[in-house]
């Protein structure tokens, strides 16, 4: 086990040098002056050629990028311009935030989706089994961020019973702080349901088809207990869909952060493009690249 662990880890490592080597070369060949919001309207070239230089941006590409890579290796992201803060404080900021959101919305989508997979293939066939592989269809089909507004136009701005965005502190309450994560958690796993649903179905039902199940049927089991052995058997599909739902849900509520205004790592690399804050977005991305990396 601890071989297979370190080859999977030894695996990750030029795929993450891929992956940094593609997010610097992007954002780097991107239209636009990152140097326009930091420089006065009366600046002369003289002061453009010293921030230039102040900030690297007059070394050559390749330079810059060993340069960068060379400083994340040592856990230094450099430092955000616009923010006037350290890049890694703003992640390991925005990285909780997101952590909290992305760990309740998998908790919810993945516990739903199991039960209803479940259920559904246990009564494969039968009008709940219908119900179910519509409504997963349903769930694939329609996109988060409009299920978002949705919920924002339902429950905050007709029925006033849950805020409109932001975040509350842990100290105000428990209930206060979950009210604000009620509409992101069900429109951010609204997808991870719908697949977990159907995974878990297609296993279940699959693994009802096996000779065991009959065995235990003739020793006299009773359909809960050999539904537990069932769900033994069936559950590895289920645990790998789960590990990249959960990269998912870090990496992909850029819009659903932004539409609550959830200070996570979505709103975060969003105001940071619109600012062509560049160390942030590298930073920001790299960070949801590994951890996609090491859930898998």
């Amino acid at each position: 086990m601890a071989m297979v662990i370190l080859r999977r880890l030894g695996m990750a490592v030029p795929t993450l040098l891929g992956v940094s080597l593609l997010i610097w070369l992007l954002l780097s060949i991107l239209p636009g002056d990152p140097l326009v919001a930091l420089l006065p309207q009366d600046a002369t070239p003289e002061d453009r050629a010293e921030l230039e230089r102040s900030l690297g941006l007059d070394q050559p590409l390749p330079v810059r990028y060993v340069q960068w890579l060379g400083d994340v290796v040592q856990g230094d992201f450099g430092y955000s311009p616009f923010r006037r803060r350290d890049v890694s404080e703003l992640i390991a900021t925005a990285w909780k935030n997101t952590a909290v959101l992305a760990a309740v919305s998998a908790t919810f989508g993945l516990s739903l989706g199991l039960i209803a997979g479940t259920v559904a293939g246990v009564y494969r066939g039968r009008w709940i089994d219908r119900v179910v592989t519509s409504s997963a269809i349903v769930g694939l089909s329609v996109p988060s961020f409009w299920v978002a507004i949705l919920l924002l136009i339902v429950f905050s701005a007709e029925l006033k019973i849950l805020p409109a965005g932001g975040r509350a502190d842990f100290s105000d309450g428990i209930l206060n702080y979950a009210k604000y994560l009620v509409m992101p958690v069900i429109a951010g796993s609204l997808i991870t349901i719908a697949i977990t649903a159907r995974v878990a179905r297609a296993s279940i039902v699959e693994t009802y088809q096996a000779e065991f199940v009959e065995l235990l049927r003739a020793k006299g089991l009773r359909e809960w207990q050999v539904l537990v052995h069932v769900g033994k058997n069936a559950i590895s599909p289920v645990l790998t869909t789960a590990g990249l739902q959960v990269g998912y849900l870090l990496g992909g509520s850029v819009l659903i952060e932004t539409i609550y205004s959830w200070p996570g790592l979505g709103q975060l690399v969003f105001n940071a493009i619109a600012a062509r804050d560049l160390l942030v977005v590298q930073a920001t991305t790299l960070l949801i690249a590994v951890t996609f990396v090491l859930l898998n």
